[in-house]
This record gives C-alpha cells, structure tokens and sequence, in this order.
C-alpha cells in the first residue's frame, strides 16, 4: 500500500492505496485529457499561472520560499507554449495526424507514452514540478513520488489548478502524487515496473539507486542528477559603471533557490590580471546581495549547514580575501586558485581569476550543467565553442542562469514523453 496526497482529482491526505488502484484511476483521467486540444490546456495553465502570481494567492502565503513564484513565471506569459512549439513544430500535432514536411503523403502524430513516473528530488521540488507539466500536457498519466518527509505543497498546486476551470480539473486528475519509505523495495519496484517514462530527479546516489529498479522493456529514463554550474564576466563588463548591474544580476542567481538548484552558480570567473578589480568587484556584489535578501529573503540554514558556512569564512579569513554579511545570509570568498567550488550552498560563492581556455577545461567535470557569461562578442563565440565541446549544455545571460528551457540537460524533455505514430495520406 502507497500513501496517497493526490488522486482523482482532489487531496487524499496520505490515504493508504494499492497501486493497480492508483493507476486504473489514472488510465480512466488520462482518456479524458487525451479528448481536450492542446491549445486549450495551454489556456488553462496560463490562466494557473496567473492566478498563482497574484499577490492574494495563499500559495504564496503558505509556501513563501518554495519556489512558487518561479514556477508561476515559467507557466505564463506564453513561455511553455513557445517551448512546445520548438519542441514539435505544430503542437497540434499532440491532437491529430498532421503532413510530414519533408517526407510526401505520410502523415505524423505525437501519442502519450503511457504512464510517466516522476521521483522528486528533496532539495529542489519546484523544478520536478517543470517535468510533470511537460506530462500533462502530453496527455500522458503522471504519478510524482515525493519525499517521505515532504510538505503538502504539491498537492496544494494540483488542488489549485483543479480549481481554474473544468479542464484544469482534469489535469489536475491526471496526476496521482504518492510517498513511500526510502526502503520500501516492494513499492519501489512495482512503482517502477508500472512506468512507460522514468524522470528521475535528485543526487548521483539516490538516481543510481533508481536507475536499477526493475523496468519494462519499453520504458524511457530521463534522468537528472547532481549537476555543478558557473558564471563569467568579461574584462569589458568590470568598468565601474557596469560592474553594479553585473553584481545585481549575479547576486539574484545565487540567491534563487538557496544555490541547491543544478543552475546555480558557486564560482564566478572573471576576466581579468587585476586583484584590486577582483576585490573591488567582490565588495560591489556584496551590496548586491545584501539589496538581494530585500527581495529574496533567506531560508534559515541547518546548524550543519551554518557550521561548513563559518568554516570557509575562517579559512578564507586567514589565508584568502572574504567578505559576507553579519549573520549566515551570504559569504563571497577569494582566492588565487584554478578550481571550481567547492560548492557549500546557502549563497556562498567564490569569485576567481578567469584561467586559460585549456586550464579551465581541465578543471570542468562530467556534470557542468549550466554557465552563465556576459561577456564581448569574440569571448562568448570563442568560451561557447570551446566550453560546449567540453561538455557544457547550456549557455545563459547572467541573471538568467535558473531559468528552466529545453533542451534541459541537453534532453528535449517533452520529445521523451511520446511515442511517434505515422500513416499514409488518404487522398
């Protein structure tokens, strides 16, 4: 038995369910989500998002640091539609059989995979929450394991969404959001075995651990595991009037999502011989992150956390240049070494030197996600060639570095969740 948050449509208050329970409810949602266009659940989400970003929203009450707003953001303003579009070409295509461009009478059709499981990761929740709308509107089935120990914000949105309009109800009835003991191997399995997607959120362990759970033969992962990011600014962003715009920039990246999110920046590199500009530079973004925590208010650290904080200041204290606020809100630490991190977390960021093209690429690692760069036209041609060879996935605007697109992790995610169905053209 599973405990269940969601399902049907409406809170089930971790209400004990067999899974084979769980999913013929779903296969029933799923055929009524498959009958609406997507041009309409496009239409619903839009309107979640705007009801989620409205100031009286209680979600924004109840979940202040979650994440919600981003999430409202990255819904409206015709953002995923825009991605769906890119991803298929005419995302009427989900609907109906439409003409191969390149190919002559052939027609082409994107079905739903089936049912997508999602495993949440705990540290970051909300950007599970981009793969499951990624479901939805694939008009697949989606079951969403969250921590044992997690909040009820999920269901809290899914609740809000059922609430926009009737085919906001049947999204919202698509999902079944359950939790489950780590070690409950069983549950695991069978929850694993029911799947035609895996996403997998979370750190190398815990995806690993996933990873081998059985599966049927047919099922697709995506899987999404720790990943390190980093920023660059050119030597011609350093100027003292456009060095405060690069550190507010800077200073929103770092605080989003406490830096546990894989796009978060730990280390800034920048382009430059000069110590003074490094230190002055580091003192300007100081007063960013300061005028930053007006907006973005911290999260109060564990006491593990507070004391991996207290130790970097010290040794950087005593050996290396540090700058950081009163209490545990942020540190900026400095050095003269050619690494990346190591990443602490709790908006503490180290701000280097720029090192040759081959140096830096012999300090990248296998899971470089995302780098953020402002810098002049030759430098960002030269650093995305060379950095995207390495391995790099995705390049940003500073101040941009957490925003959700696709490809993310280099996946089209929404391609993953279909099966392609093609027949001849009846004349």
């Amino acid at each position: 038995m599973i405990d269940v948050d969601w399902i049907n449509g409406q809170k089930a208050n971790k209400k004990k369910m067999g899974l084979s329970q769980i999913l013929s409810i779903l296969d029933y949602n799923r055929s009524q989500l498959t009958k609406i266009s997507i041009v309409k659940l496009l239409d619903t989400l839009e309107s979640f998002a705007a009801s989620i970003l409205n100031r009286s929203s209680k979600l924004l009450k109840k979940y202040p640091d979650s994440g919600v707003p981003f999430l409202g953001r990255w819904c409206g303003s015709g953002n995923v539609k825009a991605i769906f579009n890119d991803t298929f070409g005419d995302i009427t295509v989900l609907d109906c059989y439409k003409p191969r461009k390149n190919v002559k009478n052939r027609e082409i059709r994107a079905f739903p995979k089936g049912n997508v499981v999602h495993w949440m990761a705990g540290n970051v929740p909300t950007l599970g929450l981009l793969s499951l709308v990624s479901g939805v509107l694939t008009k697949n089935s989606n079951i969403v394991r969250i921590n044992s120990l997690a909040d009820l914000m999920l269901a809290d949105l899914m609740h809000h969404l059922s609430q926009i309009d009737e085919i906001g109800y049947i999204m919202a009835s698509s999902v079944a959001i359950v939790r489950y003991d780590y070690n409950d191997k069983k549950i695991a399995e069978e929850l694993s075995l029911s799947a035609d997607n895996r996403i997998i959120w979370g750190g190398d362990q815990s995806t690993a651990s996933i990873k081998r759970l059985p599966v049927k033969p047919t099922c697709t992962d995506l899987v999404f595991p720790d990943r390190t990011s980093f920023a660059v600014v050119g030597e011609e962003k350093l100027s003292e009037d456009r060095m405060p715009a690069i550190a507010r920039l800077i200073a929103h990246d770092i605080s989003v999502f406490e830096q546990k999110a894989c796009a978060s920046p730990h280390t800034i590199f920048l382009d430059t011989d000069s110590s003074e500009a490094i230190k002055r530079f580091c003192m300007v973004l100081k007063d960013a992150m300061e005028e930053t925590l007006k907006r973005i208010p911290k999260r109060m650290p564990s006491q593990n956390e507070v004391q991996a904080i207290v130790k970097m200041r010290t040794r950087y204290d005593m050996f290396h240049d540090a700058w950081y606020s009163e209490g545990s809100e942020f540190s900026i630490l400095s050095d003269d070494m050619i690494q990346l991190g190591p990443a602490i977390g709790n908006r503490l960021v180290y701000v280097r030197k720029l090192p040759s093209d081959e140096e830096l690429i012999k300090i990248l690692p296998d899971n470089i996600q995302s780098v953020g760069i402002e810098a002049d036209t030759e430098s960002f041609e030269r650093l995305t060639d060379v950095l995207g060879a390495a391995g790099v996935h995705r390049f940003t605007p500073i101040g941009a570095m957490t925003q959700f697109e696709i490809p993310w992790d280099g996946f089209a995610l929404p391609q993953y969740l279909i099966r392609w169905t093609t027949r001849p053209t009846q004349k």
